[in-house]
């Protein structure tokens, strides 16, 4: 199994919370813990059907950085 890193775990929260910010803020200020398997599972499916960017990307669009409450990821849909 590979090693979940922190975009790995924001792709999950975001899909989780369903790109609520508050929520996924409050889980990271509380530092709640994930089963990596689980997150691995889960973004393995999502990554099927999008391509994701989250605000750690260096294609992360700067302008959006400093709006207030910035999308933590910017999922796109996959072409079928």
């Amino acid at each position: 199994m590979r090693d979940v890193t922190m975009r790995d775990v924001l792709i999950y929260m975001d899909t989780i919370y369903e790109g609520n910010w508050d929520k996924i803020f409050n889980a990271i200020q509380c530092k709640v813990r994930y089963s990596p398997m689980e997150i691995i599972k889960l973004i393995s499916e999502e990554r099927k059907k999008f391509h994701f960017i989250t605000i750690i990307d260096e294609d992360y669009p700067s302008t959006l950085k400093g709006v207030y409450k910035p999308p933590f990821v910017i999922k796109v849909k996959r072409a079928k």
